[in-house]
């Protein structure tokens, strides 16, 4: 995991920033929508070592992704990235910062019964967001709703942190792929953030890979 972390920052990082310069280029933009993304690249990386510094950075360019999210027209994410993103990564590195481990956040896990109360809360949840959705006439709501409601349960796992938060940010990634790759022919300026997301996936799948790896070893640690 080491190496795959070393390639990811190393080669993957600037090639991603690269992309996403050139996408802007042939395809130029407001930078309000786009300085988000860019300094979520950094973001990523801290993220991916699983640091208490990746929510607190996060969390600030929570305010930044609402403003951009909403001249998309995807009101959905610009609530969430505002209303719940910004407060709760913050109390989330608070969090974090008071129960460490070695220098790292203790990881428990969420359990079958809270994880189907939780299910059938945000299932609820999901039909009232997608009613207003259509109401306000987001661009789209099937998939901004999903990857909403799917970014507010992993954003509160997170907190606890329930080591489940990480297969929920697997799955709203996918998503979020979808969604961007369906805007693309409609509005071809949403190219930059589809070449993000992409990098996002990636970056995703190797916090999961490293948040297990660490939550194994305190579980070791425990039981010794």
């Amino acid at each position: 995991m080491e190496k795959a972390s070393k390639i990811f920052m190393q080669v993957i990082f600037p090639l991603t920033a690269a992309a996403m310069l050139v996408s802007l280029y042939f395809r130029p933009q407001q930078i309000i929508k786009v300085l988000p993304l860019f300094f979520s690249l950094a973001i990523l990386i801290l993220n991916v070592k699983v640091s208490r510094f990746g929510p607190l950075a996060g969390s600030l360019n929570s305010l930044l992704y609402g403003l951009s999210y909403a001249l998309l027209g995807l009101y959905g994410n610009a609530a969430y990235a505002v209303l719940v993103s910004f407060p709760l990564q913050l109390i989330t590195f608070i969090n974090w910062s008071k129960h460490l481990s070695k220098g790292k956040a203790t990881f428990k896990k969420l359990g079958v019964r809270r994880s189907l109360i939780l299910a059938a809360t945000a299932a609820a949840v999901w039909v009232c967001l997608y009613l207003i959705l259509r109401a306000l006439g987001s661009a789209s709501a099937i998939l901004d709703n999903t990857t909403t409601i799917l970014g507010i349960i992993s954003t509160v796992l997170i907190i606890v942190p329930c080591v489940e938060y990480v297969y929920i940010n697997v799955l709203t990634s996918v998503m979020s792929l979808i969604m961007y790759i369906k805007m693309i022919p409609t509005s071809p300026e949403a190219l930059t953030f589809l070449i993000f997301t992409v990098y996002s996936f990636i970056s995703i799948v190797l916090t999961m890979l490293n948040t297990i790896k660490l939550y194994n070893e305190q579980q070791r640690n425990a039981a010794k």
